[in-house]
């Protein structure tokens, strides 16, 4: 079995005589009941929703009258009462507006939270502002990055232009050794041809050596011989041949002598010219071997000069690779900055949301405070009216012996009922209020889930970030090293050419001082000797060359030393930047997870407020419940009083005892939002509409009578009757205690048969009702209910006769 509405059921007791309009709303949907039922087991507060409601056919009145109408709708349903002829009043009182009570503080709250969005917009004015100065020193130091860059390549293609200058030095020098060397092989083969020369003056020595050795053997025969004549004895012929002979014998001794004299004198000649051609040749070897090691010295000076190129190509290679790391820094550092950017902006966003929201829950505390103290008030006011109630209650069982004195209090009772509604339309309004304020905490909480997110994301996006900027560190510093390294490197190289340069030029120096030598020594020598002293002027040319070469090569050496330090210092001079420029960085991603730190503070407190106002929110709404649940019960027991002062104390109804068609209309009157089967468990007995219609007919409960045409000015006023119990009331149209319904009806008549328009059934009259009623202008309603609690209680007093009003 389903429950029951949450808003009380209404009974009515007045007079037979009184004419009652009874509006009954139709029930939910089936689709939203379980709804309806998780909502309040959660306690939520949800704004009731709007239904076409289908009301009885009732036909129009004259045209609208002004003022006075005896109303009360519910959230379920809406009662009307037709009070009787009156004249109308000159006055309605405007109802009370929950919007209408606006504070100064809150207008000074807006008025701080609307300087406060302008000074953060000047705030974001300026932040732009900075952030564009910023991007053009960042462009400025780009460019002078670039003509740094672009220096440094001009250097590089300088030294590659000195290189290309080395390397062709390098092959004339080559062309010269290889000249030096078919020169020195002629030398060589001349020196060959002079050793065959000797040999042959050998051979002669020789020859005139067995010569020498055979005239000195033939002197000493001689002499023996001579001393034998000298010991023999001869004749005088003897005497004179041996005297002619002696006489050639010392010709020919005196020849023999010279030729000896001369042959020495050649012998001498000849060993000294052996000896120098010795030395010559020792000085030719010893000249080839250090031409070998010259050569040897060239290779690998060429050798070294190859490599030299290498380390350049790489490290034009480096360059180009260090360019596109800076180029590729640069990108990531205006990322970096662009995403610095947007963080700060949504961090500013979110403070000032965060601000916003911190406004608006100030805002919510101080509605609340002043709802809970309007509840206490109100609880004050029902206990007030509790003890009044009482008072009044035995107050009116000493009352039933004196009309006048029960009139009085009827008085009282009906200011105090028109107060009490004052109050439920208060409660109401405070109800719908607190049902708005919880909408938006809802919102609110969707809106901080996200800001977890968001936050979430950026806290993720600042890590991968931190994480890129220290491997581009890293990285960038090993790459360094690597350049320091290859150029400490370079300058050892370039010290040891400098030393190998100074050691050629102490081996020149050498060699020009033996070249002196050799000339002075060649000059005595013949033709080879002179051949030999052109190749060592020669020799000279190519030292001096040689000479002004490496002097070349020495300032060309001092040149690319100074190049090298520039190279070393722009470096030094990036590394320091870049470093720089890291640190700045870093320290100003330093405060972002303070910022995170602080905003997620933020959240938790919000999120703490958020909690304490849904539970305040939750006390608010189970007050409200049970103050309408007893303020219901009051107006029954209150209404249960007027109906029968008398009996009230003595006797109680019971719904049971009622007949069948009774308890239908008395459970239809009571409760429109019930469904069938809650009818049912209150009247046992099937309450579908077929069947309460077939009831009320069989217990004579007349239906709506419809007037098809226009209201004239002696027409009645329908209203459900009771067969033989109550009369159809004969109420004219224009009756004053009648205007506040007639305005309405006479509008509603107006707006249907505009331009006489005419209607072929019932059921169309009836829908055009029912459109123009959910058209009715608020303030009419207003004005309506306004007046409709200061004459009500007369009229019931009154038996719905004339009233003074």
């Amino acid at each position: 079995m389903r429950t029951r509405s949450s808003s009380p059921p209404i009974h009515l007791h007045i007079s037979d005589s009184t004419p009652v309009h009874v509006h009954v709303k139709s029930q939910r949907s089936p689709a939203s009941q379980p709804q309806e039922k998780t909502n309040v087991d959660r306690g939520n507060l949800r704004p009731t929703a709007k239904v076409k409601t289908r009301v009885p056919w009732i036909p129009p009145g004259k045209a609208s009258i002004r003022d006075a109408s005896y109303k009360w709708e519910g959230p379920t349903h809406r009662l009307e009462i037709t009070p009787p002829l009156h004249e109308e009043p000159e006055h309605s009182q405007s109802a009370l507006r929950l919007a209408d009570l606006t504070s100064e503080e809150e207008e000074g709250l807006h008025g701080r939270i609307s300087q406060y969005e302008r000074k953060i917009e000047s705030l974001l004015s300026e932040v732009s502002s900075l952030k564009n100065e910023v991007e053009l020193r960042k462009k400025e130091q780009l460019l002078e990055r670039q003509s740094e860059q672009l220096s440094v390549s001009q250097r590089v293609m300088e030294q590659e232009e000195q290189l290309e200058e080395v390397s062709k030095e390098l092959q004339h020098t080559e062309r010269e050794n290889s000249r030096l060397r078919l020169s020195m092989e002629k030398m060589l083969e001349e020196s060959d041809y002079n050793r065959g020369d000797g040999g042959s003056l050998q051979q002669d020595r020789a020859a005139l050596h067995r010569t020498l050795m055979e005239a000195e053997g033939g002197g000493a025969a001689a002499a023996q011989e001579l001393s034998a004549l000298r010991d023999s004895r001869l004749s005088g012929s003897e005497s004179a041949g041996l005297a002619q002979q002696k006489e050639l014998l010392l010709q020919k001794l005196d020849t023999f002598e010279s030729t000896n004299r001369t042959l020495r004198l050649l012998l001498r000649e000849q060993h000294r010219v052996q000896m120098e051609s010795e030395r010559v040749s020792e000085q030719k070897d010893a000249f080839l071997k250090r031409l070998a090691d010259t050569e040897a010295h060239n290779a690998q000076l060429v050798v070294k000069l190859q490599e030299k190129d290498r380390e350049a190509n790489q490290l034009c290679r480096l360059l180009d690779s260090e360019k596109d790391n800076a180029k590729s820094s640069s990108d990531l550092s205006k990322s970096l900055e662009s995403t610095r950017a947007h963080l700060q902006g949504q961090l500013r966003s979110k403070e000032a949301e965060n601000n916003r929201l911190t406004v608006q829950i100030k805002n919510l505390e101080r509605a609340a405070s002043q709802q809970k103290v309007e509840m206490e008030r109100l609880t004050e006011q029902l206990g007030g009216l509790r003890r009044q109630a009482g008072a009044d209650r035995e107050a009116l069982k000493r009352a039933t012996r004196a009309q006048k004195q029960r009139a009085e209090r009827s008085e009282d009772t009906a200011g105090q009922l028109s107060v009490q509604l004052l109050d439920m339309k208060q409660l109401l309004e405070a109800l719908s209020a607190a049902e708005a304020w919880q909408s938006r905490h809802a919102q609110e909480e969707k809106d901080r889930s996200k800001l977890e997110v968001e936050l979430s994301l950026l806290n993720s996006h600042a890590a991968e970030l931190t994480e890129e900027l220290q491997s581009v560190g890293d990285k960038g510093r090993a790459e360094r090293e690597a350049l320091l390294e290859r150029l400490h490197a370079l300058t050892s190289q370039s010290t040891g050419a400098k030393l190998e340069t100074q050691a050629l030029k102490a081996t020149a120096s050498a060699v020009e001082e033996k070249l002196a030598l050799s000339q002075s020594e060649l000059q005595q020598v013949k033709a080879s000797i002179l051949q030999y002293e052109s190749l060592l002027d020669s020799y000279k040319i190519q030292v001096g060359k040689t000479r002004g070469e490496a002097d070349e090569y020495r300032a060309r050496l001092a040149q690319a030393e100074r190049q090298a330090q520039a190279v070393r210092g722009g470096l030094e001079q990036e590394l320091e930047e870049v470093r720089r420029e890291l640190l700045e960085r870093l320290a100003e991603l330093e405060p972002l997870p303070e910022a995170v730190r602080r905003s997620e503070l933020k959240l938790q407190e919000t999120q703490d407020r958020e909690r304490s106002q849904e539970r305040r929110s939750m006390e608010l709404s189970t007050t409200l419940t049970d103050l309408r649940m007893k303020a219901g019960r009051s107006k029954t027991l209150i209404l249960h009083f007027l109906k029968d002062p008398e009996g009230y104390w003595t006797k109680k109804v019971d719904p049971i005892k009622f007949p069948l068609h009774r308890r239908i209309l008395r459970a239809a009157v009571t409760d429109t939002g019930q469904s069938s089967t809650q009818m049912k468990a209150v009247t046992d007995a099937d309450c579908s509409p077929i069947t309460i219609k077939r009831h009320l007919r069989e217990k004579g409960l007349e239906n709506i009578k419809v007037f098809e045409g226009h209201v004239s000015s002696n027409a009645t006023l329908p209203v459900w009757t009771l067969q033989g119990s109550t009369k159809h009331g004969t109420l004219k149209a224009c009756s004053p205690d009648l205007n506040p319904i007639e305005n309405v009806w006479g509008w509603m008549a107006g707006e249907v048969y505009n331009n006489k328009r005419q209607f072929q059934t019932v059921d169309a009259l009836c829908e055009a009702i029912l459109i123009t009623w959910s058209n009715v202008p608020t303030s009419l309603m207003e004005t309506l209910a306004s007046s409709m609690p200061k004459h009500i209680f007369e009229v019931i007093d009154n038996n719905c006769g004339a009233t003074p009003y």
